[in-house]
């Protein structure tokens, strides 16, 4: 996969849930963790936080409309007791609207399974992360954090999936999230499209991966 131009890439830091810009680990954060539906929902940091949807599309590596093709099990990260499994989405690329092209297909890596000591292995979740299964169609906002042919959601601010001609209401509280919701799948096309205008303009500029200075 090509590289991420200058100004969009940030510098990966070794945590398990770096893909999905959590910082639990990074920061020393042991973020609070429950339960729902059998469901662990994990709460912590994000290296990124937008109020404004040009920043969100500066800062990712790239901005796609797409559908979700592939479903399956990726990379295995062992924290001492507690074992990671990550979810890989394949989504096929139908439009790259910002940054980057990852080509037809890109590898998304969001947050999958975990074994704490042996138990049976539970589902998990980042607090305000939407649930994207097979199937789902929506725009992507992508951030390659490890530079090595995976991508991560830029946030959990960054995925909006569509029911035809509309934005899908997830009920997510973050006040961007909300406004942008309440679109249709042309008016964020465009209001995308036109963010990338200004980022290509100089005008916008994407947030720094924390601690890259």
């Amino acid at each position: 996969m090509k590289s991420v131009p200058q100004g969009r890439r940030g510098t990966a830091i070794g945590v398990f849930l770096a893909a999905t810009a959590l910082l639990l680990a990074a920061n020393g954060v042991v973020g609070h963790v429950h339960t729902h539906r059998k469901v662990v929902i994990l709460e912590g940091a994000e290296a990124f936080g937008f109020e404004h949807l040009p920043s969100m599309v500066a800062t990712s590596a790239a901005v796609v409309r797409g559908t979700v093709v592939g479903s399956s099990r990726g990379r295995v990260i062992d924290e001492q007791e507690v074992t990671y499994t990550r979810k890989l989405l394949d989504v096929q690329v139908e439009q790259t609207l910002a940054g980057r092209s990852p080509g037809d297909h890109a590898q998304v890596e969001v947050a999958g399974w975990r074994q704490v000591d042996g138990e049976a292995e539970t589902e998990v979740r980042l607090a305000e992360e939407l649930p994207v299964d097979l199937g789902d169609r929506g725009f992507f906002f992508l951030y390659d954090f490890e530079h090595d042919g995976r991508y991560g959601m830029v946030n959990t601010q960054g995925v909006f999936l569509t029911d035809g001609a509309q934005v899908r209401d997830s009920r997510r509280a973050d006040p961007l999230v909300r406004r942008l919701e309440a679109l249709t799948t042309a008016e964020l096309n465009r209001l995308i499209q036109q963010a990338e205008d200004a980022v290509q303009a100089g005008d916008v500029k994407p947030q720094r991966y924390p601690g890259t200075g």
